[in-house]
């Protein structure tokens, strides 16, 4: 409900993007860019994260630098689910704040299904989502684009 020229979009040091509306703090928003498309996540709800991805095949050291051995069973090369896996990670890290400053190995994804990406947290990122506090929720569709990954911080009553 606000023209353009009212909004700015700044970086904070860490990278992730702030917006502010007539000078005074917006929503929460996550941006990303893939394949020379972009996206944009905006919440008055709490932090989010999202993130685009082409699909594409991956060398097999993608796979083992940046998955687990539990995930690669899971995900057995397929590079679709290599790539939902990936931009869930990626998700999760910008929804807490954090974005490749914090290791996305401390994210395991433990399943793919029906749109949901259930992911397990430990070390420095599960610290940083017990301090947000909140239930962490990731979810998956994918458009001609590619692979579109949204991570919520949604807080409990």
């Amino acid at each position: 409900g606000k023209s353009s020229d009212r909004i700015r979009i700044t970086n904070l040091e860490s990278g992730q993007p702030v917006a502010q509306i007539d000078g005074q703090p917006g929503p929460v928003i996550s941006i990303s860019h893939s394949g020379g498309r972009a996206i944009a996540l905006a919440s008055t709800e709490g932090p989010v994260g999202i993130d685009l991805e082409q699909v594409v095949e991956r060398h097999h050291a993608f796979e083992q630098d940046w998955f687990s051995s539990d995930e690669q069973g899971t995900l057995r090369g397929d590079a679709l689910q290599l790539t939902i896996a990936w931009s869930a990670k990626e998700a999760v890290l910008k929804a807490l704040g954090a974005g490749m400053a914090l290791n996305p190995r401390q994210i395991e994804v433990q399943s793919i299904v029906d749109g949901r990406v259930a992911v397990r947290l430990s070390g420095e990122v599960a610290q940083r989502e017990s301090e947000i506090g909140g239930a962490l929720e990731v979810t998956v569709r994918q458009t001609d684009a590619g692979v579109i990954c949204e991570a919520r911080v949604r807080k409990v009553a």
